[in-house]
């Protein structure tokens, strides 16, 4: 279509939208993305998981093609039954129903898991990988200029367009970590000067909310993007992941002689404008380990930690993700997570090492706040399954089917080739 010497680009008109298009859409927007300004965001969420339950039943038989994710089902299996089981035993520790909670948790890493399979069988990753990215970075960068600009005035109730300040400053990493993948070749000055604006707003965004933990993640997230970008190795990714769990439990133990150094003592009183208490969390940490031996081995519930440790200790959570997920879901559980994650981290190409890179960082950041969780396990997920290759093709008795199948099996192996 042309008016005068401006012509727009009409043939995107044309193109079929699909269901999986619509499905990958109510996805993002409900178990990636959070909008919990939308007072009925809860039924959108119910509303998300039921129809891809249902695309699910109606599609179910392509999840017997091959034995390719079969480890990951069976893993995910045993820990959706143990999660459940713990929660329903647990029913009444806490006013909050833990059992319905735990449905809506562990029915978002199935409903991914399943349907990214799905796509995976009808040559759809190539599709669903650009769409993944563009829609994350897209209203990850919308958000983080609203608040540049605005600053509070879009602050509303607690929490920004994407939720609070934490949700926030991670999704903008996460963001800026997906923009790194297929960005291992640079080509021109101009990918470097985005690159760069990239990682500027990255920072800015924690510094204008006034989110420390942030501000880390970022930093972190740079070095490591400076030195394993292209790295092919991984178990350098696997080792790093085991190191940085390992410090995370290890800092609530012995986080009195960890702050005691004076250049940690430095860091966190001079550049992040903190106190040595960490916003109370010490305190924290020194009651939650014996609230957690308590019930170590099935948790006290799923979503249980809030009212648990507001009514015990006045603390909205453990402030480390692995205690409370084991506070919430037992030892076995998180044993299944922990288990889960290291082996997509093994299946993830190096042609992702940006979103590796991020999990990595919500791994270190865990050691003070409640960033080891389902959604760890869900970008894990996304990662494996986008590194598998497409080796099979399913024909459709419509010849134009087909051919679109043909061409995104075709895209979507030249992209596991890279």
């Amino acid at each position: 279509m042309k008016l005068g010497f401006m012509s727009f680009d009409t043939s995107w008109i044309n193109k079929k939208i699909r269901i999986e298009h619509v499905l990958l859409f109510l996805m993002i927007s409900t178990f990636i993305i959070s909008f919990p300004w939308i007072p009925f965001f809860n039924y959108v969420k119910y509303f998300t998981l039921a129809s891809i339950c249902i695309y699910i039943i109606f599609n179910f038989k392509y999840l017997f093609k091959e034995n390719k994710f079969i480890p990951i089902n069976i893993c995910v299996l045993i820990l959706v039954i143990l999660s459940l089981s713990f929660s329903y035993i647990n029913i009444g520790t806490v006013e909050r129903n833990s059992f319905l909670a735990d449905i809506i948790d562990k029915g978002a890493i199935v409903a991914i898991l399943l349907s990214f399979e799905i796509f995976y069988y009808k040559g759809l990753l190539s599709f669903t990988f650009i769409f993944f990215k563009k829609y994350i970075i897209l209203i990850s960068l919308f958000t983080g200029l609203l608040v540049l600009i605005f600053g509070d005035l879009v602050y509303i109730d607690g929490n920004y367009l994407v939720g609070n300040k934490f949700t926030l400053s991670y999704l903008i990493l996460l963001a800026f970590c997906l923009y790194i993948c297929d960005k291992n070749r640079i080509k021109t000055k101009f990918d470097v000067v985005k690159l760069i604006l990239f990682c500027i707003i990255a920072f800015a965004v924690p510094i204008r909310v006034s989110c420390a933990t942030g501000i880390v993640a970022s930093l972190l997230a740079l070095v490591l993007l400076i030195f394993l970008k292209n790295i092919k190795n991984k178990s350098i990714f696997i080792v790093i992941f085991v190191v940085f769990s390992i410090l995370s439990v290890w800092f609530v133990f012995q986080y009195e002689d960890i702050l005691s150094l004076p250049i940690v003592k430095t860091i966190i009183e001079d550049f992040l404008n903190r106190d040595l208490t960490l916003t109370t969390r010490t305190r924290i940490y020194s009651e939650v380990p014996g609230i957690i031996f308590n019930e170590i081995w099935l948790g006290y519930g799923f979503g249980s930690s809030y009212q648990l440790l507001t009514d015990l200790i006045g603390a909205p959570n453990a402030q480390n993700g692995i205690l409370n997920l084991i506070l919430e879901e037992g030892i076995f559980v998180f044993v299944i997570y922990y288990l889960a994650i290291i082996y997509c981290l093994t299946k993830i190409d190096s042609k992702y090492n940006g979103l590796k890179i991020y999990i990595l960082v919500m791994m270190f950041i865990s050691s003070v706040e409640i960033t080891f969780n389902s959604s760890l396990l869900i970008y894990s997920i996304i990662g494996m399954i986008l590194s598998s290759c497409q080796n099979t093709l399913l024909i459709s008795n419509n010849p134009l089917i087909e051919q679109t199948l043909v061409i995104e099996k075709k895209a979507s192996y030249n992209t596991c080739l890279c």
